[in-house]
């Protein structure tokens, strides 16, 4: 099931998106960040709202550039998280196929945020 409220997400998750930000992997808990059973194709930029990293900024990961900034993630349905994340080449990541992973960590005591409409 998915989480209700932002406190009962795990700490940590992981997802991997491809070059445009298209969700192509994920942790066994990110589905309850975004609020889909099965994120594959979701464009993950767009549940960020504040500090969302540009095109650029995508491209650069792949010259091996870090981008970290704090932000508010707005999964469907549900209410916001305030986070930290950190996008990184994955693990996954090949010559042929350039894969990001993006890092997300709840920051505690985070400020409400009602859902989107």
């Amino acid at each position: 099931p998915l989480a209700a409220d932002p406190e009962s997400v795990q700490l940590d998750t992981w997802l991997d998106t491809d070059i445009d930000g298209r969700i192509v992997g994920w942790a066994n808990e990110a589905p309850a960040w975004v609020g889909y059973r099965n994120p594959t194709g979701r464009l993950l930029p767009m549940f960020i709202q504040r500090n969302r990293p540009s095109d650029a900024q995508l491209t650069n990961v792949l010259c091996g550039h870090v981008v970290q900034r704090e932000a508010v993630l707005f999964p469907r349905n549900r209410r916001s998280i305030l986070v930290r994340y950190r996008i990184e080449l994955s693990p996954e990541s090949s010559d042929r196929r350039p894969v990001l992973r993006w890092t997300f960590r709840r920051l505690p005591n985070a400020a409400r945020h009602s859902p989107r409409h």
